[in-house]
């Protein structure tokens, strides 16, 4: 027996505190707090941001999101009158567990979920470096800036130059960051990427949807597209094998004035096809637009036409 077990080998996968935040929708002040805190949160990347309406519900599209990956902790910026709604109706949607709702603010206040700064072997501390990219958007900047990139917690900025290499990305030559920066997905890349460190794929019973060809674009740059391209990439990404440069970003958001501006639609969809690596099927560009206004809808088939379809 005892020669048995010294063949042996036991191999542990650590992963992150899966937590998921509730905001009442419209309250964009409450969603910026809690993009702030993800992007300090080992993981964080890949914890759920819903919205919920008034009646202590939300869209069908997040109650499924909430079925098939539901989280260890839920954390409420809601009030104590729509917080009781909201139990009622996560008891319906997850039956088989006990719904515990923690208070945003005292989460804040007493956090000790772990920090990705300390996921970083000795060793690679002193080549580790950490791109900031920036948004220079003027609607929405805030919200953008967070759920696309991330940004480093201003208390902790001394914490993270003690340690890694940070370049302020808006230093480096090259007005289409919004664009560019998107496809990269390695820790190294944003603030909200490094949350990802040292963290492998979750199980999930149908790994195409995570690492398929499909590219899911949102397109919008309000609140709803911005929360609904956050959740599509933290349920697609949590899954995804494939997390290299060369395979890249498969989620991606297309601000609406893209649309307005013949070149810069032109040059997100050529920066796509350059960027784009085949996976297990093809090597064309299979693109599912998940997310768009209804009245730009229009826009979108125009400028496709003169860019797919001109000869």
């Amino acid at each position: 027996m005892k020669e048995y077990l010294l063949n042996k080998k036991l191999t542990i996968n650590i992963r992150p505190v899966q937590f998921c935040y509730f905001y009442r929708k419209g309250n964009k002040k409450e969603l910026k707090k809690i993009l702030q805190l993800v992007s300090t949160q080992w993981g964080g990347i890949y914890n759920l941001i819903i919205p919920i309406l008034a009646n202590g519900k939300t869209y069908a599209s997040y109650e499924h999101s909430l079925e098939i990956h539901t989280p260890d902790i839920f954390v409420s910026a809601l009030d104590n009158e729509l917080n009781k709604k909201l139990t009622k109706y996560l008891q319906r949607i997850v039956p088989k567990r006990k719904i515990e709702i923690g208070s945003f603010e005292s989460f804040i206040e007493f956090d000790d979920s772990a920090h990705p700064l300390g996921f970083i072997a000795e060793d690679m501390k002193l080549n580790f470096y950490l791109l900031c990219p920036k948004v220079n958007f003027k609607k929405n900047r805030n919200l953008l800036q967070l759920a696309l990139f991330g940004e480093i917690y201003p208390d902790q900025i001394q914490d993270y130059t003690n340690i890694l290499s940070v370049q302020d990305y808006k230093n480096i030559d090259t007005n289409d960051q919004i664009i560019i920066s998107q496809f990269w997905i390695t820790p190294h890349d944003s603030p909200i990427n490094f949350t990802s460190i040292n963290i492998k794929p979750y199980s999930i019973l149908n790994p195409s949807f995570a690492d398929s060809d499909i590219i899911d674009l949102v397109v919008g740059d309000d609140e709803n597209a911005i929360v609904y391209y956050w959740n599509l990439r933290a349920l697609r990404e949590k899954s995804q094998i494939n997390k290299s440069n060369e395979f890249g970003r498969r989620v991606l958001l297309m601000p609406l004035k893209f649309l307005r501006d013949i070149d810069l639609f032109k040059r997100f969809f050529m920066e796509i096809k350059r960027s784009f690596r085949g996976g297990y099927q093809n090597s064309n560009l299979n693109i599912c637009i998940d997310h768009i206004p209804k009245k730009q809808i229009k826009s979108l088939h125009k400028n496709g036409s003169v860019i797919f379809h001109k000869h």
